[in-house]
């Protein structure tokens, strides 16, 4: 099984990837509240953000499985 036959499994058969999503998104927001008003990410950025980090999350879980 390759990554995105892997990571269209997760999506399909479980709801570990849309809770995470919605975590990621809270600290994202979360973290853009912090910065100064000038330095604030648009909801663009805050996605890209988001979608990085569920990509690197989907990489680790499937290269952990892949070792084991």
């Amino acid at each position: 099984m390759d990554r995105e036959e892997f990571e269209t499994y997760l999506n399909a058969n479980s709801r570990v990837v849309a809770i995470f999503r919605s975590q990621a998104l809270a600290y994202q927001h979360s973290k853009n509240r912090q910065r100064p008003a000038s330095k604030r990410w648009s909801e663009t950025a805050v996605a890209n953000a988001v979608d990085k980090m569920v990509s690197q999350f989907i990489d680790n879980v499937y290269d952990k499985l892949a070792q084991s």
